[in-house]
């Protein structure tokens, strides 16, 4: 049976003309949609999700969310991002070793197809691909301009630790009894973690004044 692959996006007319290209397709995969993080994470409890291709900018529960929820309970789907921003700028940042791929948009439907089949046969066998890691969804925070305050957990040690951002900028960080500086090294040097996502933030200053590009190269 074809694998299933979840398209997520809140256009109905990119929903519907993704759908019509990925039909050339059917005997690779099936293609499921979803109009925003809520629906997909709906979809997501009742079938098997071999690659999510997600907008960021959605109502009801953004793209942001949506990766966040993806990190802690499904974190061995990969993940296609469909941004604003241009993979170029990623990639300078050295940034892409942790993601599948950014699609720049806006992206024709018979492009989007063929890029979602090349991923399912690099991905196929293949278990070094995994949902979106921290520092790139801290880089994708900053670019969204985000107010928020990231949980963050190392899955392997139950080590906790906080990352704050007001409107895209990271202004401190809390691990046990670290602050500042520190405490965002420490947070950023932990493999293999999952993140949750507060629409908050309580820092009331910035104690990081390099921002995010200081442990994120």
């Amino acid at each position: 049976m074809p694998p299933n692959v979840l398209f997520v996006d809140d256009d109905r007319i990119v929903r519907h003309m993704v759908e019509r290209h990925c039909l050339a397709y059917s005997q690779q995969f099936h293609l499921l949609l979803a109009k925003d993080g809520k629906q997909a994470l709906e979809l997501l409890q009742s079938a098997s999700v071999a690659l999510v291709v997600t907008d960021i900018q959605m109502p009801v529960m953004d793209g942001l969310e949506l990766l966040a929820r993806l990190s802690k309970t499904y974190p061995d789907i990969p993940v296609i991002i469909q941004t604003a921003y241009g993979s170029a700028e990623n990639r300078r940042a050295g940034l892409m070793a942790g993601a599948l791929e950014f699609i720049e948009k806006p992206i024709g439907g018979a492009a989007m197809a063929e890029r979602i089949l090349d991923v399912l046969n690099e991905t196929r066998g293949n278990d070094q691909f995994r949902s979106i890691p921290l520092d790139l969804f801290a880089v994708l925070v900053e670019q969204e301009r985000k107010t928020c305050t990231l949980h963050v957990t190392q899955r392997k040690s139950g080590q906790q630790g906080k990352l704050f951002f007001q409107t895209g900028r990271l202004l401190d960080a809390h691990s046990q009894d670290r602050r500042g500086e520190d405490a965002a090294r420490e947070i950023f040097s932990w493999a293999d973690t999952h993140y949750a996502l507060q629409a908050s933030c309580t820092a009331q200053a910035a104690q990081i004044a390099g921002g995010l590009r200081m442990f994120v190269s």
